[in-house]
Protein backbone atom coordinates (compact mmCIF):
# COMPACT_ATOMS: atom_id res chain seq x y z
CA UNK A 1 0.00 0.00 0.00
CA UNK A 2 1.29 3.46 -0.92
CA UNK A 3 0.39 6.64 0.93
CA UNK A 4 0.72 9.92 -0.96
CA UNK A 5 2.11 12.76 1.16
CA UNK A 6 3.45 15.05 -1.55
CA UNK A 7 1.48 18.13 -0.49
CA UNK A 8 3.45 21.41 -0.46
CA UNK A 9 3.16 23.86 2.41
CA UNK A 10 2.32 26.62 -0.10
CA UNK A 11 0.43 26.32 -3.38
CA UNK A 12 -1.49 29.05 -5.19
CA UNK A 13 -3.01 29.98 -8.53
CA UNK A 14 -4.19 33.21 -10.13
CA UNK A 15 -6.15 33.62 -13.35
CA UNK A 16 -7.12 36.77 -15.19
CA UNK A 17 -9.24 37.14 -18.32
CA UNK A 18 -10.16 40.21 -20.34
CA UNK A 19 -13.02 40.11 -22.85
CA UNK A 20 -14.11 42.86 -25.21
CA UNK A 21 -16.90 43.14 -27.77
CA UNK A 22 -15.53 43.16 -31.33
CA UNK A 23 -18.61 43.47 -33.56
CA UNK A 24 -22.10 41.97 -33.65
CA UNK A 25 -22.18 38.78 -31.56
CA UNK A 26 -18.38 38.43 -31.61
CA UNK A 27 -16.08 39.17 -28.71
CA UNK A 28 -12.35 38.72 -28.25
CA UNK A 29 -10.62 37.54 -25.11
CA UNK A 30 -7.16 37.13 -23.65
CA UNK A 31 -6.27 35.26 -20.47
CA UNK A 32 -3.28 34.35 -18.34
CA UNK A 33 -3.04 31.64 -15.67
CA UNK A 34 -0.25 31.34 -13.08
CA UNK A 35 0.37 28.36 -10.78
CA UNK A 36 2.88 28.12 -7.97
CA UNK A 37 3.70 24.93 -6.12
CA UNK A 38 6.10 25.06 -3.20
CA UNK A 39 8.77 22.50 -2.49
CA UNK A 40 7.66 19.19 -1.06
CA UNK A 41 8.96 15.71 -0.40
CA UNK A 42 8.15 12.54 -2.36
CA UNK A 43 6.45 9.53 -0.80
CA UNK A 44 8.19 7.41 1.81
CA UNK A 45 10.30 4.59 0.38
CA UNK A 46 11.78 1.47 1.93
CA UNK A 47 14.99 1.81 -0.08
CA UNK A 48 16.24 5.31 0.71
CA UNK A 49 15.55 8.90 1.67
CA UNK A 50 12.57 10.88 0.39
CA UNK A 51 13.32 13.09 -2.60
CA UNK A 52 12.95 16.87 -2.24
CA UNK A 53 10.93 18.16 -5.20
CA UNK A 54 11.71 21.86 -5.82
CA UNK A 55 9.08 24.58 -6.11
CA UNK A 56 7.98 25.88 -9.51
CA UNK A 57 5.92 28.54 -11.31
CA UNK A 58 4.01 27.78 -14.51
CA UNK A 59 2.30 30.34 -16.79
CA UNK A 60 -0.36 29.58 -19.41
CA UNK A 61 -1.77 32.01 -22.03
CA UNK A 62 -5.01 31.95 -24.05
CA UNK A 63 -6.54 34.29 -26.64
CA UNK A 64 -9.45 33.90 -28.98
CA UNK A 65 -12.83 34.87 -30.35
CA UNK A 66 -16.28 33.98 -29.00
CA UNK A 67 -19.58 34.01 -30.85
CA UNK A 68 -23.01 32.99 -29.58
CA UNK A 69 -22.47 29.23 -29.82
CA UNK A 70 -18.78 28.72 -30.64
CA UNK A 71 -15.34 29.72 -29.38
CA UNK A 72 -12.00 29.63 -31.21
CA UNK A 73 -8.90 29.94 -29.02
CA UNK A 74 -5.13 29.76 -29.33
CA UNK A 75 -3.23 28.67 -26.25
CA UNK A 76 0.29 28.24 -24.93
CA UNK A 77 0.76 26.09 -21.83
CA UNK A 78 3.90 26.19 -19.69
CA UNK A 79 5.08 29.26 -21.61
CA UNK A 80 8.44 29.38 -19.80
CA UNK A 81 9.06 25.69 -20.64
CA UNK A 82 9.74 24.93 -16.96
CA UNK A 83 10.95 21.46 -16.09
CA UNK A 84 8.72 20.89 -13.07
CA UNK A 85 8.47 17.65 -11.12
CA UNK A 86 4.85 16.77 -10.43
CA UNK A 87 5.41 13.44 -8.66
CA UNK A 88 8.23 11.02 -7.81
CA UNK A 89 7.32 7.33 -7.94
CA UNK A 90 7.77 5.63 -4.55
CA UNK A 91 8.91 2.42 -6.24
CA UNK A 92 12.49 2.47 -7.46
CA UNK A 93 13.51 1.06 -10.81
CA UNK A 94 15.62 -2.11 -11.11
CA UNK A 95 13.86 -4.09 -8.39
CA UNK A 96 14.19 -1.46 -5.70
CA UNK A 97 17.94 -0.91 -6.11
CA UNK A 98 18.00 1.73 -8.84
CA UNK A 99 16.92 5.33 -9.24
CA UNK A 100 13.33 6.47 -8.83
CA UNK A 101 11.29 7.70 -11.78
CA UNK A 102 9.48 11.03 -11.85
CA UNK A 103 6.41 12.44 -13.55
CA UNK A 104 7.07 15.87 -15.08
CA UNK A 105 4.65 18.57 -16.18
CA UNK A 106 4.31 18.75 -19.95
CA UNK A 107 6.83 21.01 -21.71
CA UNK A 108 5.71 24.13 -23.57
CA UNK A 109 2.63 23.21 -25.60
CA UNK A 110 1.03 25.43 -28.24
CA UNK A 111 -2.29 24.69 -29.88
CA UNK A 112 -5.78 25.76 -30.85
CA UNK A 113 -9.28 24.73 -29.84
CA UNK A 114 -12.70 25.13 -31.39
CA UNK A 115 -15.71 24.48 -29.17
CA UNK A 116 -19.45 24.69 -29.76
CA UNK A 117 -22.32 24.84 -27.28
CA UNK A 118 -25.51 22.98 -28.13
Amino acid sequence: MSVTVTVPLVASAISAEYERSLFGDYSGFAAVDWRFTGSRYSNFTATGPRQNMPSFNIFDLRAGVRARVWTFALYAKNVGNRVAINYVQPEALSGGLGPQSAVLYAPRTVGATITADF
